[in-house]
Order: structure tokens, then sequence, then C-alpha cells
């Protein structure tokens, strides 16, 4: 198995959304955009170090945010420059620079304002660069690309079918992206931004394979991403806590939820068949399925000691005696919600006979998903 380390530059100004503070400090529920970008990052067993690259400035305000939102010793924080490329670079030199007694194999740079990806992209991507030497993601381009004159005529149209739009993140052989640097111009560092390019043009050993995206790696830009962004956390830090008769049941009501009409989600369901603090880790941002029992005690020092702020907690019992189980079912829901009030963690609860309409419920929890009304915390939906 490959080492992996991760750069994230966040040092930029946010000049395109036009606001203070800087986009990836904004708040998304309470927690910045840097810190769901992270999380994303730390959560990752396999990655070794994530390196955040910052301005000086802001050295204050991104140590309180690392505090505040407990991430881990693995992530460090490096003096940013004005420039992309030049934050990278002082990122890569940290590596080199006696920090580590040996440096990783792999190197992942990512955005810091592109707050969704998932361990799958970040799986791939390292190991596709660890084949060719560097690696990148890339959608379809939406709109038709034109150039343009000095005078603001036109000059050519371009082929959109031939062209891609570069997304992150990206990956490199750390011997290939330290050479890669270590060659570039000053007009390379202080006007270029495309990474790939760099290996590209630099190191000869290097082939650069290009990976089809998938539609969560957009990145916060404009001031509508940031509306984008609410709807998109609220329906991605959702647990769903199924106790129920068989697995089959609850995998089946997962993948009903994010196919419902009532969801724009595309998260990845998960089937996580016991609550561990790893399975929390690799799963808190997707929805995961975790099968529970019905210990009052159990339950709530689960959720109380390990579930993220800003998440959605949906409890599902699936019983054949729901008389019986209506009573400790609300007093449940109720505890949970009363112990994770103070991270702004909704929770609910949905009882329903031991053969659930899968249909039925999967709408009602699309719908509690999107709507995250903390008015109805701790309430009790009976099927």
């Amino acid at each position: 198995m490959f080492r992996v380390y991760a750069i994230i530059p966040a040092a930029g100004m946010g000049q395109r959304l036009n606001s203070y503070p800087a986009k990836q400090f904004q708040l998304i529920e309470d927690k910045p955009v840097i810190s769901y970008t992270i999380s994303s990052f730390e959560s990752m067993l396999w990655m070794e170090k994530v390196i955040v690259v910052v301005s000086v400035e802001e050295f204050d305000r991104m140590r309180k945010i690392l505090k505040d939102h407990n991430h881990s010793e693995k992530v460090v924080l490096v003096p940013g420059e004005l420039t992309r490329h030049g934050s990278i670079f002082n990122g890569i030199k940290y590596m080199k620079s006696g920090h580590n007694d040996v440096p990783p194999d792999i190197v992942i740079v990512h955005d810091g304002c592109r707050m969704f990806v998932e361990d799958s992209d970040l799986n791939t991507i390292a190991t596709e660069a660890f084949k060719n030497g560097a690696a990148g993601f890339t959608r379809p381009l939406i709109s038709t690309v034109v150039s343009k004159d000095k005078d603001s005529y036109l000059q050519d149209v371009f082929d959109r079918s031939l062209c891609y739009a570069s997304e992150m993140p990206q990956a490199f052989k750390f011997e290939f992206i330290k050479e890669a640097y270590e060659c570039a111009s000053k007009a390379d560092i202080e006007h270029g931004t495309e990474c790939l390019l760099l290996v590209k043009k630099h190191c000869l050993g290097a082939r650069v394979k290009l990976i089809d995206g998938a539609e969560h790696l957009w990145k916060i830009t404009y001031q509508r991403d940031l509306f984008s962004a609410v709807g998109a956390v609220k329906e991605n830090n959702s647990h769903i806590v199924f106790v129920g008769p068989e697995e089959l049941t609850w995998r089946n009501l997962l993948h009903a939820v994010t196919r419902s009409k009532d969801s724009c989600t595309s998260a990845t369901v998960s089937a996580i068949p016991k609550p561990t603090i790893r399975n929390v880790i690799l799963c808190y941002n997707r929805y995961s399925a975790s099968s529970l029992t019905m210990d009052t005690k159990e339950v709530v020092e689960y959720f109380a000691k390990f579930c993220m702020k800003n998440c959605t907690i949906i409890i599902i019992v699936a019983t054949s005696k729901m008389a019986e189980a209506l009573t400790e079912m609300r007093n449940q829901v109720q505890l949970i919600a009363k112990n994770v009030l103070d991270r702004s963690v909704v929770v609910y609860g949905i009882c329903t006979g031991k053969d659930p309409v899968i249909n039925v419920i999967s709408k009602t929890i699309a719908s509690v998903i999107r709507d995250r009304n903390r008015d109805l915390t701790g309430q009790l939906f009976i099927f």
C-alpha cells in the first residue's frame, strides 16, 4: 500500500464571490466551508497527513476552526502565497523540508472550496496516479467555448466534444510533482493554475490520466453556490439508523430514499453493519445505515459521542409488536435529541410494522432530510 498526503490550497481571496470573509471561511450550517473539505480527507484512515495552505493573515482564524471543529492532528497548516501554484509549491516544500522522515508516495491536490469529495474519488485518483504518475478528474463542458481577439470580436469556436472541464482532486507521484514545481518558470507559478500541465510539461516519465468525474465535484465560486451547498450539506450529513428484522429491508429502504423524487441527493448508499467509531468516520458525509439494538443507553451514548455537528439522524424501528415499542421508541428519540442539541443535530424517529411500506417511508425520510426543521427534533412518525 502506498503512502498518501493531501495538499489543500486555501489562501485565495475569493474575488468572484466578492464577500468577506473569503469563501473558504463562509459558514454552511454553522460550519466553515474549509472544515467540510478537510473532514473529507482526514476521515480517510489511509490519509497520513492533510496540509492546508492558508495566508499568514488567516492563520489565527484557521487554527480556531481546527480547534472548534475537532480536526485531527494529521492536519498541518502551511503559509500560502499570492498565487495558487505558489501555495501548492509551499505545501510540497513542507514535505521535503525535513518535517517528514520519508516523503509520501502520492500527493493529492484539492481545492478548499470543493466540499463534497468521497472516499471512492480519493481511492480512484490515488491509484491512477500511482500507476501513471499523475491523474485528474474531468467533467463535460456545459457551454460552448469561444475565443475573442483583443477588440472582443469572435475569433474561434472550439469543438465542445473534444474539451473538458478540469476538476479536483488531482493526484501525483511525489517525485513528479516535486520535479514539476522545481522546474516551473516564474510565469508558470504566477499565472498558471493547472497542476497536471506542469507535470506533463516538466516530467518526461509521467503520463497524465484523465478520469470522468462525478457531479458532486463542484466548487463554490459564486454566491448562488453557497445556497446550493446548504441544501447539499443537509442531505449528505444524515445518519439513517435502522433496527429491523433483516439487512435486506433497510438496504432497500436506503436505496429508495436516494431515488425518491423528493430528494435531490446523489450520495452513495453505504450499508454499515455495526456502529463503530471507524464506520462513523468513514461514512459521515453520506447516507449511512447502522443496525442498533433497542438499548436506550447504547444508542444515546453512541450518537452523543460520535455524531457530527449539523447532521440529521433518523432512527427507524420495524417491529411486529408496535404497541410495545412506541413508548420505548419515543423516549429513545427524545433522549437522543436532547443529548445532541448543542451540536445542532436534528433527530427523528420512525416506527413501522415488521413489513414496512418502503416507498411511503422513503418519501417521508427524503422530505425531513431536505427540510431539516429543528422545531420538529425529537418527533416520532408512526406508519
